[in-house]
């Protein structure tokens, strides 16, 4: 999920969240507002790229920009929010850890599509 946010990659927040995923052995990188964490060099991902391929195929131009345009409704936001404070400071549960791991993971397959999207876009305009 990309956010729309005008925060900088580099902003407090950020870095504590990476920090905290580091720290819990989170192999998988957290959203950044404003660089795309997919790229080919990376193996798990890879595989997922290539398990997504066909969704590429059902992609039309009108698909493609609401996929590219996908936002986190404002409960899920604030709820995220929630979390990514609570995994901050160490004061996860159990069942909210997991459900934060979830979202992370989600977030890696929204972001392949994402890219998918994008490169599908980028292909129909040139």
């Amino acid at each position: 999920m990309r956010r729309k946010r005008s925060a900088s990659a580099n902003s407090p927040c950020w870095r504590r969240d990476r920090e905290v995923a580091r720290r819990q052995h989170i192999t998988t990188p957290l959203p950044s507002p404003r660089r795309t964490w997919y790229h080919s060099s990376m193996t798990t991902t890879t595989y997922l790229d290539r398990l997504l391929d066909p969704v590429t195929d059902a992609f039309t131009p009108e698909l493609a920009r609401a996929i590219v345009d996908l936002r986190a409704d404002a409960e899920t936001e604030a709820r995220i929010n929630l979390l990514r404070r609570k995994a901050n400071d160490g004061t996860l549960t159990p069942e909210e850890d997991a459900e934060y791991k979830e979202f992370v993971e989600a977030v890696d397959v929204l972001s392949v599509i994402q890219s998918k999207a994008r490169r599908f876009l980028a292909r129909r305009s040139a």
